[in-house]
């Protein structure tokens, strides 16, 4: 191990791993530290052994459940947009050469004791309302505000709140986006935009 550095980053969560990489792209030596065994803080993929180790306090699960490596269990899953800034990011940092993406089969909780496969309930409607919002343009308050309610669902708030902004602008007055729920009774956001 070296013992000079330029930069030394504490701490290997997501946001610690994409600046030490933009670091180093810019040729500067990066020591990274972190107290875990693994990569991506709060962020992080566990096999099956880590994940064990850190729910049931054994070292070792079962061995009807499998392979260890077979698992890639996310601690906190976040869908990633083909083409949004999280991509162009990794791309920028050279990370896209230990990364693998892939389209979703499928998406799945766990709930009462069992594995369930998330279902879209109503996909005739899903489909009307996301034409409605991605044909209309700029100048349409109720499409803009479908598209925000769209951004919010795949956790890009930026251009959320930015589509919500826009259809403020058109509709100041209207109660419907003046307040809207982010997901959660318990978390109910007032937007007090300067207009």
């Amino acid at each position: 191990m070296d013992e000079e550095y330029d930069v030394i980053v504490l701490g290997m969560g997501l946001k610690e791993c994409i600046l030490s990489s933009l670091l180093s792209v810019d040729g500067l030596k990066v020591l990274d530290m972190d107290m875990n065994d693994y990569y991506g803080g709060e962020s992080t993929s566990l096999n099956l052994i880590q994940l064990w180790k850190r729910f049931k306090g054994d070292d070792q699960p079962p061995p009807h459940l499998g392979a260890s490596k077979d698992y890639n269990i996310d601690m906190n899953p976040k869908f990633i947009m083909a083409n949004g800034n999280l991509v162009r990011v990794l791309i920028h940092t050279d990370v896209t050469k230990y990364l693998s993406f892939k389209v979703m089969d499928g998406s799945f909780v766990f709930n009462k004791g069992k594995a369930s496969k998330l279902k879209l309930r109503d996909v005739k409607g899903a489909l009307l309302d996301t034409e409605f919002a991605m044909c209309e343009g700029d100048d349409n308050a109720k499409a803009l505000f479908c598209q925000g309610q769209a951004y919010m669902a795949l956790h890009d708030i930026h251009v959320a709140v930015e589509s919500f902004k826009k259809a403020l602008t058109m509709e100041p007055n209207d109660g419907q986006l003046r307040t809207y729920n982010f997901g959660s009774s318990l978390c109910h956001v007032q937007f007090s935009f300067n207009l």
